[in-house]
């Protein structure tokens, strides 16, 4: 099940309102180091399904070169 904002605000709830936020990712090395960095920044944006990727990717509505904007999956919340 994808989380909603909904979901995520009663989520952060149960946490110190003071304790920064993080996200996590596979760095991509031969360790598969899980890296973290700071969310310093949360918008809102556009998103297809990624075959390639097995996943979403974010399109650029204003790139004359996108090419999926019509399958866009809907607006989703980005940290």
């Amino acid at each position: 099940m994808q989380m909603t904002v909904k979901m995520l605000i009663e989520e952060l709830k149960r946490h110190d309102e003071n304790a920064p936020v993080f996200f996590s990712y596979n760095y991509g090395d031969h360790c598969r180091t899980t890296a973290a960095e700071p969310v310093r920044k949360v918008r809102e944006r556009d998103v297809v399904e990624w075959a390639y990727g097995n996943c979403h990717r974010v399109i650029d509505r204003f790139d004359e070169d996108e090419t999926e904007t019509e399958e866009a999956t809907g607006a989703v919340v980005l940290a």
